[in-house]
């Protein structure tokens, strides 16, 4: 079997670099990196080789900027599969172009940051006879082994019971905790600047709220394959970080930044009610060995 080639575009989120910690025989170790020239391009192979130092090798085909990376990408032929991990506001539109090209794409969350990105949802997502690439994402779990036991127990009335419907107290309660501050694979993480516009990432709603919660409690649910209707009984927005960041070479004083990251939600899916809570913290917390 031929090995399939996968490249990169744009991967300013750490989470493209991730899909690399391990081979995989069906792979190439050349992967193809198409980014404009900067920070996010920059830091890319470093932060592969701190998750699998050994087994990928990057290859750049390709000048210029952002545009002129993805026409080349589009045109070129090299890859058949792409990974989008980076600015979200752009996200749909170039997994809808990929996939019309027939280019398989596997794109981190979150898709959709707007409705003006529906249109290009509708497009990258046609029927599965439709002779386009393939779009899936790559953060929800879903297809993890232990995520697919946990549906097959929740499934077993006789083994988890039933789930509590008509009721307004919750049936199933999530949250997430997100860190500014962390490390991965041993390092301090540093994020790009676009992280912290609301406008290019997203805010807490559509970043974690729209992929994570509704995706899960409807596989706890058993119902992403069929309709469901979805109630919102009551949404609160928090914006709770505060930002005081030290300029000390040229300015003196702080430069405060506040993100709108947090959101509380209260929704009913088929008839069971479900609170979800995203929060946002400055440090993960030290664990002692």
């Amino acid at each position: 079997m031929a090995r399939q080639t996968l490249a990169f575009y744009e991967p300013g989120h750490f989470h493209a670099a991730l899909t690399l910690r391990l081979a995989n025989p069906r792979i190439s170790n050349n992967v193809h990196l198409y980014a404009a020239p900067g920070p996010d391009r920059d830091k890319f192979p470093a932060l592969i080789g701190a998750s699998n130092p050994t087994s990928w090798v990057v290859e750049t085909p390709s000048d210029g900027d952002s545009a002129a990376q993805l026409e080349a990408l589009l045109s070129d032929g090299i890859s058949t599969m792409v990974v989008l991990a980076g600015k979200n506001n752009s996200k749909m539109t170039t997994i809808a172009r990929l996939t019309a090209a027939g280019i398989h794409c596997l794109g981190d969350k979150p898709w959709v940051t707007s409705l003006d990105a529906l249109p290009a949802l509708q497009a990258a997502t046609p029927s599965p006879s439709s002779a386009t690439g393939l779009a899936m994402d790559i953060m929800t779990t879903k297809y993890d082994v232990v995520a697919k036991l946990r549906r097959e127990i929740v499934r077993d009335d006789s083994l988890f019971g039933c789930f509590r419907a008509d009721d307004d107290l919750p049936s199933i309660e999530i949250g997430s905790v997100h860190h500014l501050a962390k490390l991965v694979n041993g390092s301090s993480l540093q994020w790009p600047t676009w992280y912290y516009n609301v406008g290019v990432q997203g805010n807490g709603l559509v970043d974690v709220y729209l992929t994570f919660a509704v995706i899960h409690t409807q596989l706890c649910l058993y119902l992403l394959s069929v309709l469901c209707r979805v109630t919102i009984l009551h949404v609160d927005y928090l914006i709770r970080w505060t930002l005081h960041l030290t300029w000390w070479i040229k300015y003196s004083g702080f430069w405060r930044m506040s993100s709108c990251c947090e959101s509380n939600l209260l929704q009913r899916v088929a008839a069971v009610t479900w609170p979800d809570m995203t929060r946002g913290n400055m440090h993960e917390a030290c664990v002692a060995a």
